[in-house]
């Protein structure tokens, strides 16, 4: 991954790349390479016609909104701190994994199904970068603590001021972010 803070900096940091590339024998391949243009903020965007072309071993490099990196969704929004698409697709690996572990673990007891949630699916990587403000944040507390309830077979009704005296811990997702933050 380059980053470079303007659109002249980019070329001189693919012109090393291509340097390195022919010195040691390496092909850099510009169709599975992207380009993001972050603005600083939403006014300031390029038409396409307007963005530089970004060239890997003389072929030109696509542009994109978002991308996938180390697992986190990067995007082009996030330059103005909209963490929106990574919190969506952790909360729905969250959803993912924990319904694994309700599924293969359902007749364990409750101690022990939310000790292997907390194993197995809080690692909530990356979660330290998010404005925890973000109304996704909420959706994915909102989202644990129903599966919370599923884990204690809790009414649906339930004050959610129980959970954490039943479980012995902290409301899962918010306080684990703040904690880590």
């Amino acid at each position: 991954m380059l980053l470079a803070p303007t659109a002249s900096a980019m070329p001189l940091m693919l012109s090393i790349c291509d340097d390195y590339a022919k010195e040691y024998c390496v092909a850099f391949n510009a169709k599975k390479s992207k380009c993001m243009y972050c603005p600083l903020h939403r006014h300031r965007t390029l038409k396409q016609d307007q963005r530089p072309i970004f060239q890997v071993g003389g072929h030109p490099v696509e542009y994109v909104n978002e991308w996938s990196d180390l697992g986190h969704i990067v995007s082009a929004q996030s330059a103005d701190g909209d963490d929106k698409p990574d919190i969506i697709n952790r909360r729905n690996i969250l959803c993912g994994q924990i319904t694994n572990v309700l599924c293969y673990f359902s007749k364990c007891q409750s101690v022990i199904k939310q000790k292997l949630l907390f194993a197995y699916c809080y690692s909530l990587y990356g979660g330290v970068l998010w404005d925890l403000s973000n109304r996704c944040v909420d959706c994915l507390c909102n989202m644990a603590q129903g599966f919370a309830y599923r884990v204690w077979n809790l009414p649906s009704d339930t004050d959610s001021v129980l959970l954490p005296v039943l479980s012995n811990t902290l409301p899962v997702v918010i306080d684990e972010l703040a904690k880590r933050f």
